[in-house]
């Protein structure tokens, strides 16, 4: 996992270049709701989410994440980082929270190509918790799960294996067709088992002031 803003949060929706992705988000407009902790500025604890120590070689990174512009309910994600050869590059998102059965859910919209295919937006699910003010702890879904589900037909999807190649894993990709409504009804109803809790993103606050 690359320890970095944005591109670390993809690698645990995305599994590097596998994972759970969904043509619907885990809420609406009804559903969604502001979550003020999520607010602020955070790194990854590289120890804490098992990637040992960082190297003086890889990228250094801050995520900030604040409300929309013009938005009550929609999160923003922008991402610094600076690279070896001292290069800043930003990355930027948005993400939608909710609670579901009393556990606390985020929508992360996927990057689009095309800005004219909006509507065609995929959303990646996460669920997170926070076991104090400083401390923010993220989980993807487990492809290998999922795509069982899929397939037994307990929720709607497809599901695509990529071979690896000499230096790269076979990847297992499982695309989400169901509804807003019944992605909740899914998620309430598998819990942990549709979740990756063994690979979690640890991210700690940082205080600026």
């Amino acid at each position: 996992m690359r320890m970095c803003a944005i591109a670390v949060l993809a690698a645990v929706l995305l599994g590097g270049c596998g994972g759970v992705v969904s043509k619907a988000p885990a809420s609406d407009d009804a559903t969604s709701r502001y979550d003020e902790r999520l607010v602020g500025f955070w790194h990854a604890d590289a120890v804490a989410s098992g990637q040992g120590k960082p190297k003086p070689s890889q990228d250094e990174a801050i995520l900030a994440i604040g409300r929309k512009e013009g938005a009550d309910r929609i999160f923003e994600l922008i991402g610094v980082e600076l690279h070896p050869d001292k290069r800043l590059e930003l990355s930027r998102g948005e993400f939608t929270a909710t609670t579901i059965d009393a556990k606390d859910y985020a929508s992360l919209g996927l990057p689009l190509t095309d800005k004219a295919e909006a509507k065609e937006r995929s959303w990646g699910i996460v669920r997170y918790e926070m076991p104090d003010a400083d401390t923010l702890i993220v989980v993807g879904m487990d492809e290998k799960a999922v795509a069982a589900d899929v397939k037994a037909g307990t929720i709607a999807g497809a599901t695509e294996s990529r071979a690896g190649s000499a230096v790269t894993e076979p990847t297992l990709v499982v695309t989400l067709s169901a509804s807003t409504t019944v992605l909740r009804a899914y998620l309430e109803q598998r819990g942990d088992g549709a979740f990756a809790t063994a690979r979690p993103l640890v991210l700690r606050r940082l205080h600026l002031r």
